[in-house]
């Protein structure tokens, strides 16, 4: 059965459009290749020679490759390739967009080392970004918990005296006198007799007590 330009019908399971032997399918439009399926069951769409289940190339703008044979680790890489001019030839050079490899994901980067390894600016523009232990972050401020005590300071300079305090009254003191009795007591200068009496007398002051035969003072000084 041959292919109709309108399709066909009565086609059966084991119909097929394709190739029984070692030549690739080919596509076509306008008289060029589009896509082909090799030998090897490697689709290529923009390249001649797939290295991969798919691959998806571009003289310029993005490139996909898909899961290549084992023992090789990428499953998915998507690079960009820019073709400038230098001199007479053209530049073409070609960079990783994204990959895919053993589990890990890089942006701008063909060989991630973690889970995600980004080769450029990182931008979330809502939501922040959540840690394991549940906590999100939406700024790039982070106040942890206060730090312990640190240790006394050198004491300080001392200071300026301070202007004098009122002068607190003195404590009173005896005089016995032993003489004749006297109209006023003889506290000396800078005292005042507080109380006085005569013999046989005895007194106390703040500061002791006194006993006479003519008269006893009590002064405070001044």
């Amino acid at each position: 059965m041959s292919w109709e330009l309108a399709g066909n019908a009565g086609t059966t399971a084991a119909d097929f459009l394709g190739t029984t032997d070692q030549q690739p399918l080919v596509i076509k439009t306008g008289g060029t290749e589009a896509m082909r399926v090799n030998a090897n069951r490697f689709v290529g769409i923009g390249t001649s020679a797939p290295g991969a289940m798919l691959e998806i190339a571009a003289e310029e703008g993005p490139f996909v490759k898909g899961q290549p044979p084992p023992p090789s680790v990428p499953q998915l890489v998507v690079t960009r390739t820019v073709v400038g001019p230098v001199g007479r030839r053209p530049l073409r050079r070609v960079f990783t967009e994204f990959i895919v490899k053993g589990g890990k994901v890089g942006i701008g980067t063909d060989t991630p080392t973690a889970t995600l390894t980004v080769a450029g600016l990182i931008q979330t523009t809502q939501g922040g970004i959540e840690f394991p232990d549940g906590t999100v972050q939406t700024t790039a401020t982070l106040q942890g918990p206060p730090g312990q005590t640190g240790a006394t300071g050198a004491t300080g300079a001392r200071g300026v005296p301070g202007p004098p305090g009122p002068s607190a009254p003195g404590k009173s003191f005896v005089i016995c006198i032993d003489k004749p009795i006297a109209s006023v007591c003889e506290c000396g200068p800078g005292a005042d007799s507080i109380s006085w009496a005569t013999g046989p007398c005895s007194v106390t002051s703040d500061t002791g007590s006194c006993s006479g035969t003519s008269s006893c003072c009590v002064c405070r000084p001044r």
